[in-house]
């Protein structure tokens, strides 16, 4: 960042918090901002069944509301959910919850989609039109999922456009992560797992510290070494190891009624050794493709087989790696006006990659992609928020984020790869975003309610490029050099919301909505062609009524209908020349269903199922009009069982299956004859073992008992038509898990 951005950076921030906390205070309750920041003691969290209903306090539009009061689809993940998945890292949240899909993606990105439309991540500089949020803060690039996921109180899953109250536009819904806030209690807890097929330990715990009555502080950390389950028979290694650590504080400070701050600091660190991905289609023998089998036995390697789960890549020079640092800074700070609440949040993201991939799946090293790619984030926001309580009610506020990102390639062809030569080629861009939003609720009758809002953005993006010849040949007269050029944009963006909801009575709600949400354009990471590297803005439409009924205390429901237009989706197709970003108009719509069901006491039954007709609207290259999405199932869903008993008069049982399952997919578009994801379905088993105070519990969890190896990405070697790598669903596990906490 230059000293002169820095210096803008620093007085923006230290005007906002030196406005929060210079205005003159007022008492005011504050059961609504502890229910926002999550606090509660470990011993009652421990004692109180999870709240699953209607009822539940969500944040997901970035203000505290029952799930009744969001007029949309909220699906909340919980840490018993997030415990009996063993989920590691954001690329293990795929399924979580109804409609919602994450794919691994080259370069160990992730790509999420939201009731069958999301943006792809092979071109790195796009951002995601599922949204990603960590305590508030927007998440602007694909690889921030590669960060853990420890000490999380929740998830929450919004879907649909959603650009009015978040940070950041929204044009197919967002996954918001909220960290565990520190209990008034000195208290700890700590689980560590070990499974056995892949010989994997996992330590995760933190600990309460009440400095004083006022300033709560809460540690916590994670250590994850994983095991692979791809079998290198070449090098008789299993592969990929990945080795995840990180640490979080979260300071809590109230000094007063009317004010309260939250720090939030969290370092993680992600490495992996050895190939994530292998081939699992050959060249089809077609003119122009291109076969690897063919391709190791002119180097002599005549042990050389193709299917799921094995690898025969040699590394001899180039081993693949992953190694990713992350530092994230939040500072929340809200003091009540009287009977206003004024708010901040400062964010500072600053994580860097360093990455190489063996793409030529032989013994030898023919083609290696190496990547560096660095990211640093700022973010302003103020808003100031009326009673909730009143017939009239609005918030309104003011937004900045100012993005440094880069990506920095060297491709690398020998002989006898079809192609030769190599290339360094080098991109970065800033991001300037300002934004002013506002949303009124008004309730004309005590059974109605109705809201309204509007953001308008204004953003500007630079690029520069620059491509490189690093040893001649065929590849480099592809990827032609060219000498450092400078792209510019801007936008100016007016997304809006309106809704209108019915109360039958407190917990029973019928619900209409419509909303606009838009999404910058930018540049290809990677062209062929200089002259074609940027590309448009996304702009969605979403229609979506739905009713939230809790019929009986035991039970609730949900389902929604709706219908979410694109105009210019950004569509990623992936070609033997690399990535390309392309233009186009799509569409999904269908029903939304989650329901959540106590039969009896110690027993719960909860899911949902969602179907998602989405499909290309406009005929583009290789996609007719009305052709079914890439990465779209029709068809997702889940449902799982909690069911507790007494074993013992001291000790318990409780049985948690869950199973996930999804239609049929497309990974490319047809045209590109790649392999399909066929319909499947996980089957994941936890049983646990402990007191009812839950001080410590023993639990045996499987994950994919019935050993599915789903295909979870399909993509072409740049420069070889024909064959296909990709990432395997992980096989069958076991882990031993062990509970502590007081």
């Amino acid at each position: 960042m230059e000293a002169k951005s820095l210096d803008n950076l620093k007085a923006l921030s230290c005007a906002a918090l030196g406005l929060v906390l210079s205005t003159p205070a007022a008492a005011q309750g504050r059961a609504e901002d502890k229910a926002a920041e999550g606090r509660a003691s470990v011993e009652a969290a421990a004692d109180a069944e999870p709240d699953w209903s209607n009822e539940l306090i969500v944040t997901a539009r970035r203000q505290s509301e029952t799930i009744t009061d969001v007029p949309a689809t909220v699906n909340v993940v919980s840490d018993e959910a997030l415990s009996a998945r063993l989920v590691g890292s954001g690329l293990d949240l795929s399924g979580i919850t109804p409609g919602f899909q994450l794919y691994n993606a080259l370069g160990g990105s992730a790509a999420p989609t939201i009731r069958g439309l999301g943006s792809n991540t092979a071109v790195f500089s796009i951002e995601a039109s599922v949204a990603s949020f960590f305590d508030g803060v927007y998440a602007a690039h694909p690889r921030d999922y590669v960060s853990p996921i420890f000490d999380v109180d929740r998830i929450e899953v919004i879907k649909g456009t959603q650009s009015t109250t978040l940070g950041k536009n929204i044009t197919l819904g967002a996954v918001s992560f909220v960290s565990r806030r520190p209990g008034d209690d000195l208290g700890f807890d700590i689980t560590a797992s070990h499974e056995f097929n892949f010989n994997s330990t996992r330590l995760e715990g933190g600990i309460d510290i009440p400095l004083s009555d006022s300033l709560h502080v809460r540690l916590a950390g994670y250590y994850n070494n994983e095991g692979g389950y791809v079998r290198n028979r070449l090098r008789g290694v299993d592969e990929p190891s990945r080795k995840i650590v990180g640490g979080r504080m979260v300071a809590v400070w109230e000094p007063t009624d009317s004010l309260s701050a939250t720090l939030i600091y969290q370092l993680d660190r992600y490495k992996e050794a050895g190939q994530n991905i292998h081939l699992i289609r050959d060249g089809l023998g077609v003119p122009g493709s291109v076969s690897i089998r063919q391709l190791a036995a002119s180097i002599g390697q005549t042990d050389f087989a193709i299917g799921p789960l094995i690898s025969y890549n040699g590394y001899p020079d180039r081993p693949p790696y992953d190694d990713q640092k992350s530092h994230r800074a939040t500072l929340i700070v809200a003091y009540e006006l009287g009977e206003f609440t004024l708010s901040s949040q400062t964010a500072y993201v600053n994580w860097k990659d360093r990455r190489r991939n063996d793409l030529d799946f032989t013994a030898a090293s023919m083609y290696t992609f190496q990547v560096t790619e660095p990211n640093e984030l700022f973010s302003q926001e103020l808003r100031l928020s009326s009673p909730v309580d009143k017939s009239f009610s609005y918030m309104g506020g003011v937004y900045y984020l100012w993005n440094k990102w880069g990506v920095d390639q060297v491709l690398d062809f020998q002989a006898p790869w079809p192609r030769s030569g190599a290339l360094n080629h080098f991109y970065e861009q800033d991001v300037n975003s300002y934004s002013g939003f506002v949303q009124a609720n008004a309730s004309p009758l005590e059974a109605i309610k109705l809201s309204a809002g509007a953001r308008y953005t204004r953003e500007t993006k630079g690029g520069r490029f620059f491509r490189t010849e690093l040893r001649p040949g065929s590849a480099t007269a592809i990827f032609a050099p060219f000498p450092e050029f400078r792209l510019s944009r801007k936008e100016n963006n007016l997304d809006w919301s309106l809704s209108a909801q019915y109360y039958l009575d407190s917990r029973n709600v019928i619900y209409a909505s419509a909303s606009r949400g838009s999404k910058s354009g930018g540049f290809q990471t990677l062209p062929s062609n200089p002259a074609l590297t940027e590309f448009e803005g996304e702009q969605a439409l979403t229609y979506e009524v739905g009713v939230k009924l809790q019929p009986a205390a035991t039970a609730s429901l949900e389902l929604a209908l709706y219908n979410t237009t694109v105009k210019d989706f950004q569509y990623n197709i992936n070609t033997s020349l690399g990535n390309v970003i392309t233009n186009a108009k799509v569409r999904t719509r269908g029903v939304d269903t989650s329901f959540h069901w106590r039969p009896f006491p110690g027993m719960r039954l909860q899911g949902g199922v969602v179907y998602a007709d989405a499909i290309n609207v406009e005929a583009f290259p290789g996609a007719p009009a009305g052709t079914r999405a890439v990465r779209a199932p029709k068809w997702t869903g889940s449902v799982a069982a909690y069911y507790e008993t007494a074993l013992t008069p001291n000790l318990d049982l409780s049985i948690n299956p869950f199973v996930d399952f999804s239609s049929s997919q497309y990974h490319q578009l047809p045209s590109f004859n790649a392999p399909k994801r066929q319909a499947y379905g996980l089957v994941n088993l936890r049983v646990a073992v402990g007191p009812a105070d839950k001080n410590w519990e023993i639990a045996l969890v499987g994950k994919n008992l019935t050993n599915r190896k789903s295909v979870l990405s399909a993509t072409i070697p740049t420069l070889a038509n024909g064959p296909f790598f990709a990432s395997i669903q992980t096989p069958r596990t076991y882990a031993l898990q062990l509970s502590v906490r007081r």
